[in-house]
């Protein structure tokens, strides 16, 4: 709307004032007649100076929005990266969670053949549920992630439709 709104200055403008007049005459008996147009002309500078004013206004109107689709571009790129980087971590938390099972299954196997005391075992249960509690906060954040891209984006995001590498979200 700014833009449209700088144009229309722009427009209105120019050396000659939008204020023309004309008048037209006729004699009572009829024999003359007469027609008369005047258009007043600037020539105090005041129509090229508003003239440059309002090109000057478009052009800074110009800018401003490619600021703003510029803006909006790199926010949604960088909101595109943080999911990226969101559901890296949860498959990391997954990887976790599962060494994290098979360590615990390794102490209580050698706790049963008496090589493992039960501090160890406790021990191992208890980091599986540091790993399944980072697990958790890992979605949490990755969720979190795909509703921010998916209010700039306006659509709804799964995390399986994202690539793999951030880079690829980087401008060529």
């Amino acid at each position: 709307r700014s833009l449209l709104r700088a144009q229309g200055q722009a427009a209105d403008t120019a050396v000659l004032v939008r204020n023309p007049t004309v008048s037209g005459g006729l004699s009572l008996d009829g024999t003359r007649t007469g027609v008369s147009a005047v258009q007043p002309l600037s020539f105090t500078g005041e129509g090229a100076a508003a003239r440059a004013a309002a090109d000057a206004q478009v052009s800074a109107t110009e800018l401003r929005l490619k600021r703003a689709r510029l803006a909006a571009a790199a926010e949604a790129r960088v909101a595109y990266v943080n999911a990226i980087v969101r559901s890296g971590q949860v498959e990391i938390a997954r990887k976790n969670v599962e060494l994290a099972g098979r360590l615990r299954e390794a102490v209580e196997r050698q706790h049963s053949a008496g090589g493992a005391s039960l501090l160890d075992v406790r021990l191992a249960r208890l980091a599986q549920v540091q790993a399944g509690a980072r697990l958790l906060q890992a979605r949490e954040s990755e969720v979190q992630s795909l509703r921010a891209l998916a209010t700039l984006v306006g659509q709804p995001v799964a995390a399986d439709a994202l690539a793999g590498d951030p880079q690829s979200a980087a401008p060529e």
